[in-house]
């Protein structure tokens, strides 16, 4: 059996290359500090606390960092074909959560638009009794919920806040 020595001086021109290109690129990811392994990504809101200065102190700020978390923007619910008021999203990651009593179509309408005049799809579409959620796509602005079903329902729009 050959030795490693043996086995590298055997290799054509090209194989030496890759070899040599795979040990460069094993040492320069050892010595990399910045590996994806150790990088953590946190969203988080500010929120200022000020302290109350003796004398002969100037005053300081204090930040503290409250995390994201889903945030009710809108709930409306009712049983029939009904139209909601108008809410607002921010353009953050929203969602919708609903439960219906039967069948049921939701549509999210941008406030200067209506289903009469440009259609559209819905959001959500149930077949009968059925509680869930689901991702919406919406840039930021005003909408408003119109619905149709057949039996109750109750709809919650949350935003990543």
């Amino acid at each position: 059996m050959k030795g490693t020595k043996e086995w590298f001086l055997g290799l054509k021109w090209w194989g030496k290359l890759i070899v040599g290109l795979v040990v460069l690129s094993a040492i320069g990811n050892f010595f990399d500090g910045s590996s994806a392994s150790n990088t953590t990504i946190t969203s988080t809101t500010n929120t200022t606390v000020a302290e109350t200065p003796s004398s002969t102190e100037t005053p300081t700020t204090t930040t503290t960092e409250k995390p994201k978390a889903w945030t009710e923007v809108f709930q409306f619910g009712g049983t029939g074909k009904k139209r909601s008021d108008t809410f607002t999203l921010t353009g953050a990651k929203a969602r919708i959560k609903y439960t219906t009593k039967g069948l049921c179509y939701i549509y999210i309408v941008p406030e200067s638009d209506s289903l009469e005049k440009s259609g559209g799809f819905p959001e959500i579409q149930t077949d009968g009794p059925e509680s869930g959620g689901s991702m919406l796509a919406k840039d930021a602005g005003n909408y408003y919920l119109d619905v149709n079903g057949s039996g109750a329902f109750t709809i919650i729009i949350e935003e990543y806040r």
